[in-house]
């Protein structure tokens, strides 16, 4: 990875004035769903009258949040949450290196798409990293060379 050969050069030059911390990161994916099952969930009856973003009701959107209790010495919770939610769009490849998966999500103008999509995310803490034996400024790099 790019990233991580770039940070690893730096690191060899001498620099006196810089400090390099490890800090917790969010790692998430995309899921992706039938824009009606979302539209009758929150809508209920109501859910026919989207008709597609033509409606008299605009297509629904969410979101999730959730906290979950930590398996770890701290006994931390973790946060999840969903991010970026894209109604009536999809899920588009945005990898740069044919070697990495990378996708993004988006919604047409009109959200007319029978799809709906979000990011589901979580924090990953630099106790997650100790736990890889991932030590050091650079554990984030390596967390995400060995998963990413």
């Amino acid at each position: 990875m790019f990233l991580a050969t770039h940070f690893r050069s730096w690191l060899l030059q001498p620099q006196t004035s810089s400090l390099i911390t490890t800090c917790d990161e969010q790692v998430g994916l995309r899921i992706e769903h039938p824009q009606e099952l979302i539209n009758n969930i929150q809508y209920s009856e109501l859910s026919d009258e989207v008709r597609k973003g033509r409606g008299k009701v605009p297509v629904v959107d969410y979101k999730i949040v959730d906290y979950v209790d930590g398996n770890n010495s701290s006994g931390a919770t973790k946060r999840s949450y969903s991010f970026c939610m894209c109604p009536g769009g999809q899920v588009v490849f945005t990898s740069t290196k044919p070697s990495e998966l990378c996708v993004n999500g988006m919604s047409f103008s009109r959200r007319s798409s029978r799809w709906a999509n979000s990011a589901l995310v979580v924090t990953v803490s630099t106790e997650d990293f100790s736990s890889l034996n991932f030590q050091g400024p650079l554990a984030g790099v390596d967390f995400q060379v060995l998963f990413g």
